[in-house]
């Protein structure tokens, strides 16, 4: 497995010998997300990838993201499932 960043190609990053252009703050927060679950307290987004996606990111994964209230407090949780048979680096870069 190599990962690694270009020096000098902003956004850029090589992985297996491919160049791949990774917009700042990455993909995800310009994508429509699916809501995978309500209720009067919680809410859970779905986003998984596309042909979109794979062209910056080649992985296939299933991302959750659930805030819920409860007890006067906000939670956020996050789930990152890796659905291809290789490894798959991530980061989240949340900004809460």
């Amino acid at each position: 497995m190599s990962f690694s960043h270009l020096p000098g190609e902003e956004h850029h990053y090589k992985w297996e010998g491919n160049t791949y252009a990774l917009p700042q703050h990455g993909f995800a927060r310009r994508l429509k997300w699916k809501m995978a679950g309500v209720s009067e307290t919680r809410l859970t987004m779905e986003l998984t990838d596309t042909s979109e996606t794979r062209a910056v990111y080649p992985f296939s994964f299933r991302f959750l993201v659930t805030y819920e209230l409860l007890e006067g407090c906000l939670y956020f949780r996050q789930g990152i499932e890796n659905r291809g048979e290789r490894p798959m680096p991530f980061s989240t870069g949340v900004h809460p």
